[in-house]
Formats: C-alpha cells, sequence, structure tokens
C-alpha cells in the first residue's frame, strides 16, 4: 500500500465524507477465457458498452467525487481496443490507475505500452502452482500463458499483484503458489472466497467451505503471510476476515488498531467503493449481485448517485445489521461481507453466517 494510499484510506475513515475511495469501471463484458467462479455469466458484450467519450466523463466525475484508485476490470480489458486512452486519461486525472486482467494476453509489447500510458499495478490472476490445478478453474493451457503475462508486467518495472480465488481444488496448494509467485518476482498476493453470483452460482453446491473450513484457511492465509512477508506482500486493504483474525491472533497496540481501524470493513458498509458497468448500470461493488433500480450514468451522474441513492445510504448505515453482526465487537473492521451475504440470502443487512470469529461487543 503506497504512502499516498494510506492517507487516503484515512482520511476517508476519519472525515466520514461521501466519497469512495475506490472506483471500478468494467469497460467490457467480452472475455477470452471461461472460469468458473466469474460473477459474470454473459461472456459477451450485449452491445450497449460505454463509449471512450462517456468513459472520459465518468473519469471526470470520479475525480471531483474524490476517487482515489481507478481500477480498471471486465471481462477481460485487453478486449477494449481503446484500453490504452482509458488508461492514459486515468492517469492524467491524477488517479492511480490500475487493471484487472487474467494475463493471458498479456503480451510484451502489451504490457510495455500500457505501463507508459501510465498505468499504476497490474493485478493478475492465477490458482494454481501448476497446470493441472489451475487448469480445474481457469481452463487448460491457461497457466502457462498466465506465467508469461506475469513475466511481461514484471519485466515493465510495475507493481505486479496476482490474485489467487480460493477453491477445494487450491487449498493445499496455496504455499506453492507463494513460492512460485516469489519465484517469479511478484510484488503482492491476496486471495478471496468466490462469491456465488454469476457463473459462481453452478459452482457454489460444490465449492462452498463450511464455517470451520472457513477459518481455517484464514489461518493458513495469515501463517503463509507472516512466514513469507519479507519475499512477498499480502494485500490485506479490504480482507475483513483475515483483518478480524490479524487482530484477535496479534494483540496489536494502540497505532496498530488505528491502522485496522483506517483499513475498515466491507467496502459496501464503509461506502469506500463504487462499481459501474460497462452498460452504465451501477452495482455497490464488484460483486454485488444486485443493481441499483432505473439509474445509469448514461443519464445521471455518478456524483449525485453515490451521494443521494437510497440504496447507498441504508447499506452505509450500520444500525441496519441485524444478527450477530449487530452485536459483534469487531464490526468496525468488519460488517461481514455483504455481496456474499445478498447473494446467498437476498437482505442486504442479514449476519454472516459463514463468520466464525464473532466476539460479543457486550
Amino acid at each position: 500500500m503506497s504512502f499516498k494510499f494510506l492517507l487516503a484510506v484515512i482520511a476517508h475513515r476519519f472525515r466520514f465524507s461521501k466519497s469512495p475511495i475506490v472506483a471500478f469501471l468494467e469497460v467490457t463484458q467480452k472475455c477470452n477465457m471461461n472460469c468458473i467462479y466469474c460473477s459474470s455469466d454473459m461472456g459477451l458484450s450485449s452491445g450497449e458498452e460505454l463509449s471512450l467519450e462517456q468513459i472520459k466523463k465518468l473519469i471526470r466525475d470520479f475525480k471531483k467525487l474524490g476517487v482515489f484508485v481507478f481500477n480498471i476490470i471486465g471481462g477481460e480489458p485487453l478486449l477494449r481496443k481503446d484500453l490504452i486512452d482509458i488508461v492514459r486519461f486515468g492517469a492524467k486525472q491524477g488517479l492511480m490507475t490500475n487493471i484487472l486482467t487474467n494475463a493471458t494476453l498479456l503480451d510484451l509489447q502489451t504490457a510495455q505500452n500500457i505501463k507508459k500510458s501510465g498505468l499504476s499495478l497490474f493485478s493478475l490472476s492465477l490458482d494454481g502452482s501448476n497446470e493441472a490445478i489451475n487448469s480445474l478453474t481457469r481452463g487448460k493451457g491457461s497457466f502457462e500463458r498466465i506465467l508469461t503475462g506475469i513475466a511481461n508486467a514484471i519485466s515493465t518495472g510495475l507493481p505486479v499483484m496476482v490474485k489467487i480465488t480460493l477453491q477445494k481444488q487450491n487449498i493445499d496448494d496455496l504455499e506453492n503458489i507463494v513460492r512460485l509467485l516469489i519465484e517469479k518476482r511478484v510484488s503482492l498476493w491476496t486471495a478471496d472466497f468466490a462469491i456465488p453470483c454469476g457463473r459462481a452460482k453452478e459452482m457454489s453446491p460444490l465449492q462452498d467451505f463450511s464455517v470451520q473450513e472457513r477459518g481455517k484457511i484464514i489461518e493458513k492465509i495469515y501463517e503463509l503471510a507472516q512466514k513469507f512477508k519479507k519475499q512477498i506482500s499480502f494485500f490485506t486493504m479490504d480482507k475483513i476476515y483475515y483483518n478480524v483474525y490479524s487482530l484477535k491472533r496479534e494483540k496489536p497496540n494502540v497505532l496498530q488498531k488505528l491502522m485496522l481501524y483506517s483499513k475498515g470493513g466491507c467496502g459496501v458498509l464503509d461506502g469506500n467503493s463504487i462499481y459501474i458497468n460497462c452498460d452504465g448500470s451501477i452495482r455497490p461493488c464488484p460483486f454485488f449481485p444486485f443493481v441499483l433500480p432505473e439509474v445509469n450514468i448514461k443519464t445521471r451522474s455518478v456524483i449525485d448517485v453515490y451521494r443521494y441513492n437510497e440504496y447507498f445510504g441504508k447499506l452505509r448505515d450500520r444500525k441496519n445489521l441485524k444478527g450477530k453482526c449487530s452485536r459483534c465487537k469487531f464490526s468496525f473492521i468488519c460488517g461481514g461481507c455483504r455481496a456474499r451475504i445478498y447473494a446467498q440470502t437476498g437482505d442486504f443487512f442479514a449476519e454472516d453466517a459463514s463468520c466464525d470469529l464473532f466476539e460479543s461487543a457486550s
């Protein structure tokens, strides 16, 4: 985490301003892969993608709104022909502009051109330390192409973060994956549970972890992060369960608690993120299977939507939390993953039944 980013996070957390820190823009739904846990179940563009001029207006509004990080995602963003123009414009507006890509199309020339356009970070995906494991979710032949993409990204000199989507097939392979990333000189790694929306709905019954399994996985990630922290950093910004586990495990001092508090909890509850679909519709976060009704940035400013939409207002009020989430002493750095909870229950504010970290605030 850069110092400037940390300052932005702390400022957001303590001034209670109506501005997100991170904005996500889905520039296309087209994709060259068919990952089983993808939050999208379309795969092809609807033909209603935002134009470059509409995207530029949106980026200007992000800047006015106070956004610090601008994440470009898909689908596969490298399939968008004007991607370089989007990156360049975001960077010129002073936003920390990142690309989240599956890496399989990232040749050396493309990586260099994107870097020159002002990119701040490459965020790539890998789900196994070998072809056999990685191909179970990302398709046969993808492993070597991803490693090539990672190498090309690293060669630009920019930081590279690799995301691992946690599945039953790769839990026992996590340490091997981290070792591989260290060998490839990756700067950051992160790991997330899949959210049961889009195509991930179909894999959910087979891939869902029990409460006890989730607890053990979080512990395992923590142990790996500590074991290899001098060689590769674990990105903890939006890791609500990880941050709670860290707080319980480390017994931090006041300053460390302040750092944890500044990270906040679920980005939806903290209001620190906003997600724009490629057609201009809006969701609270990339994995939230709920689109704000009758709202589109083609006809309404994203600034007005973020500040005054009734759904955003309700979601940013922790008083609406129910069950154990409303009573937990760690709510201030957690609150549960609202995207997962909504996908499982249809209730924005239901308790997080998958969490075993609850401690009563009373």
